[in-house]
């Protein structure tokens, strides 16, 4: 097994590892000229929004999305 963090492997714990981050495409601040121009919502001077509570990044994609969206924002 080839570790995919460098100085990991199978006896690194989780907490040790370093943040990672996902593209979850609930927000997007670009001009239209933009847009256009580079015909994509990502830039080289993009700036992350880093969403970290439960409540801010919840992806609805089907009737059990929607269920546990519901009881996640329920305990907010």
């Amino acid at each position: 097994m080839k570790p995919f963090v460098d100085g990991g492997g199978p006896s690194l714990r989780s907490q040790d590892l370093p943040p990672a981050y996902v593209v979850n495409g609930a927000f997007y601040l670009v001009s239209p000229s933009d847009l256009r121009a580079s015909r994509s919502f990502f830039s080289e001077d993009m700036v992350p929004l880093v969403m970290d509570a439960p409540g801010e990044s919840i992806d609805i994609d089907t009737e059990q999305d929607w269920l546990h969206a519901e009881m996640t924002l329920a305990l907010l």
